[in-house]
């Protein structure tokens, strides 16, 4: 595992994408995309980059994770009041169960083994919830408004044993870029571990920093076009996944030469996505 830990220096046209009738159980591998200003989730077939179905789960969705068994999804859904956590099985992609949690949540995380989530909410408050039982069973104060790890442009390493920012790497901008008030938010490892990727909001980009050396170095920058959010991989290190959601769509990026492929359409102001492996019926 790494010893290094990476943060984020952190006119609507609306089309109805084409859905290409499969079976959601014999597609292998899927990419699921939030439509934060819509009130479904877009799936994509990874192996054909086609759309091949939609899931209402309810008024904005934003965050969305999966433990390690990859055997059901979390979504939080932050236009309900209460806040909603939505449960949707990959296999049948149907949502299969909901919960009433705190106000407007955003980005969770799931424990490995699926046992506990951590939402956090606009109240100030991060809330641990009891996965099995559907039941919030703490929560948790910091103040303001819980959200992601971040601050200004670029990225910052950190070492995990000593807790202690080791190197800040400022991300390469020109003149006119730096005229722009922009943030990076969406940051991610290579599954290889040799490049950590963030996107650039406002700019419309990617930047790609090399992490293999004593400090990271930024090595390529990826224009895209629209207002970009997030980012994920495909299982095998091939594929990026970028929610443009200046575009109402996700881009197809090439690892190795760096390179947009091709846009899928998704829905409203596309944000967080993940790729899941679907398990196999028992």
């Amino acid at each position: 595992m790494l010893r290094r830990l990476a943060f984020a220096l952190p006119v609507l046209l609306v089309l109805l994408p084409a859905v290409h009738a499969a079976d959601p159980a014999k597609v292998k591998q899927k990419l699921y995309v939030t439509n934060s200003d819509g009130d479904d989730i877009t799936v994509i077939d990874t192996a054909t980059n086609k759309v091949i179905g939609r899931i209402e789960v309810g008024l904005h969705p934003h965050g969305i994770a999966v433990p390690a068994a990859q055997d059901f999804i979390l979504v939080t859904i932050e236009g309900t009041k209460p806040g909603q956590l939505v449960w949707i099985d990959p296999v049948t992609d149907k949502v299969t169960q909901k919960m009433d949690i705190g106000p407007a949540p955003n980005q969770l995380a799931v424990t490995p083994d699926g046992k506990t989530a951590y939402v956090p909410c606009s109240d100030g408050n991060w809330q641990v919830i009891d996965v099995p039982n559907k039941k919030i069973v703490e929560s948790i104060y910091v103040g303001g408004r819980p959200h992601n790890t971040l601050s200004s442009l670029g990225i910052e390493e950190a070492d995990v044993a000593s807790r202690k920012m080791t190197h800040r790497v400022p991300s390469e901008l020109t003149d006119d870029q730096k005229k722009v008030a922009s943030r990076s938010h969406g940051i991610a490892v290579s599954p290889n571990q040799k490049e950590v990727w963030t996107c650039d909001v406002e700019h419309h980009e990617v930047q790609v920093f090399d992490i293999t050396g004593d400090k990271p170095k930024q090595i390529k920058t990826i224009p895209m076009e629209g207002a970009v959010y997030w980012l994920t991989w495909h299982p095998d290190g091939k594929t990026a996944y970028i929610a443009v959601r200046g575009k109402d769509a996700v881009a197809v990026v090439d690892v190795e030469t760096k390179k947009v492929t091709g846009h899928v359409p998704a829905g409203k102001v596309p944000k967080r996505l993940i790729v899941v492996t679907v398990p196999e019926k028992k």
